[in-house]
């Protein structure tokens, strides 16, 4: 009888019999990963169940510390009756053994086990406050019982708040004055700054064009000489002049920081216009 066969039968006979229809297990799929993979997989389930179980313990320590007196001594209670039995061992994940203590102390973190831990910062003031509460609690109804102090409490804490906002206002407002003072400033100096580097590139400019103007008049057979006065002339075998007229461009492109805009120089007239007139 082949696999069908026998599939039918019993399925027949589960009906018949108010059964459940017997139905074969499907098979697994198979495991395609490369072994690289497998281990990657591996260290990765690895290192989540580690930081699991630090998570684990770092929440028993966190609860520890947010006990109550009376809670943390039923937890002490319950840590010796497992140390005593050899149970505790079971909660590693949760209480992390520490042999440099004795007995249940080496699990325990209660206040009684271990007071040094509730001496840090947090446990310890929390521990005051659990040992002053009933004296603070009482202060503090007998305080509140009146409307009047509760209205009081409410100005203060209302004017309280208002002086923050006014003082936090004020620091800002101030810090706004002093960066736009200080970016203005800074404006300014590079305006000048500016200003000054295009004075000295006009001068450059102008020297370029009177050094050109002078090669020109030079070719012509002109010599250049200076008079008892200063000034300087012209001369040739014949002739002296002041000044001595050439073929050259005058004009030279200048730029405005006060209008924001080019302007054209003339060389020769000292005059300066808008547009262009090489155009």
């Amino acid at each position: 009888m082949d696999k069908r066969k026998i599939l039918s039968t019993r399925m027949r006979e589960a009906r018949k019999n108010g059964g459940l229809i017997f139905r074969p297990p499907l098979p697994l799929p198979p495991d395609l990963r490369t072994l690289d993979e497998k281990r990657r997989d591996k260290e990765i389930q690895r290192i989540k169940k580690e930081k699991e179980a630090l998570e684990l313990i770092q929440e028993g320590i966190d609860q520890m510390f947010t006990m109550s007196l009376n809670n943390q001594q039923w937890a002490h209670d319950w840590n010796v009756e497992e140390y005593e039995n050899n149970r505790i061992e079971m909660y590693e994940n949760e209480f992390p053994c520490d042999e440099s203590y004795d007995g249940v102390a080496q699990w325990c973190i209660c206040y009684k086990c271990r007071p040094d831990w509730h001496s840090q910062p947090g446990g310890s003031l929390y521990k005051m406050r659990e040992e002053n509460k009933a004296t603070w609690e009482q202060f503090r109804m007998e305080k509140e019982d009146s409307e009047r102090e509760k209205t009081r409490l409410r100005l203060e804490e209302k004017a309280l708040r208002d002086r923050k906002i006014a003082r936090r206002k004020a620091k800002e407002e101030k810090k706004q004055k002093e960066e736009e003072e200080k970016k203005r400033k800074r404006i300014e100096e590079l305006k000048i700054e500016m200003e000054e580097r295009e004075m000295e590139y006009r001068k450059f400019l102008i020297k370029s064009k009177d050094d050109e103007r002078d090669q020109l008049i030079k070719k012509q057979g002109w010599k250049q000489r200076e008079s008892k006065t200063g000034k300087f002339y012209w001369v040739n075998k014949t002739e002296s002049q002041w000044n001595i007229d050439v073929d050259y461009n005058p004009w030279l492109e200048f730029y405005s920081y006060k209008h924001d805009k080019q302007f054209w120089y003339n060389h020769k007239t000292k005059e300066s216009v808008w547009t262009n007139p090489n155009l």
